[in-house]
């Protein structure tokens, strides 16, 4: 009876062992993965739609990490420019909102209005961005400087499609980079610096036209 029970429980031990080693080996993949995504989601956003898709398949992952995934697909697709699957993708998301940390919350609000300035739906993209404004306010312990960052690089695109483009320019002026800022942060500022002293150019060469 003793032997018996001796090699029960180290039975027991070693599949409990078996599943530590197992789920602990997975959370650093599963890390490296959402990595992977955010790396390819500009250069390659259809291998970060697979990598992500391929995360959600995985037996275990929380439903913060679907959720994280699948913004991070939304992302992907906005990038290629397939609005269809992107907001297919945000419609998922809205089911999972609950699992989404603020910041990500306003990420989603930012997409939104991506989106409807694509479609020409300008008052529907700035009240969007609106709503994104409040949820920064009203929850500002909660977000890093990249959230009001990504907030006004969406002010100024909108302002950019309206042809204010002192103004947007004067709300980029407004975003501080350093050696810390995201990169997503800094690539996206510079794009966006970039084609409105492009316009400025254009507007001149017209005027002297």
């Amino acid at each position: 009876m003793g032997k018996s029970y001796l090699n029960f429980s180290a039975l027991l031990l070693l599949v409990c062992g078996f599943y530590s080693v197992s789920f602990f080996a997975q959370t650093p993949e599963k890390h490296n993965l959402i990595g992977e995504v955010e790396e390819l989601m500009y250069s390659n956003p259809n291998q970060a739609v697979k990598i992500a898709q391929h995360l959600l398949s995985t037996p275990i992952i929380s439903e913060e990490e679907k959720a994280k995934a699948n913004l991070l697909i939304a992302k992907a697709y906005l990038a290629k420019g397939d609005l269809s699957a992107c907001l297919k993708s945000l419609f998922q998301e809205k089911q999972q909102q609950k699992y989404l940390t603020i910041p990500e919350k306003a990420e989603v609000e930012l997409l939104k209005s991506t989106i409807l300035r694509y479609l020409c739906l300008y008052k529907e993209s700035e009240t969007e961005i609106t709503n994104c404004d409040l949820l920064i306010k009203n929850n500002s312990n909660d977000v890093t400087s990249d959230s009001n960052a990504f907030l006004l690089i969406e002010k100024a695109k909108h302002k950019m499609m309206l042809e204010k483009i002192d103004e947007a320019i004067n709300v980029l002026d407004g975003i501080k980079l350093d050696d810390k800022s995201n990169s997503e942060v800094k690539l996206w500022k510079f794009i966006t610096l970039g084609k409105l002293h492009l316009d400025v150019r254009l507007q001149t060469k017209l005027d002297f036209c």
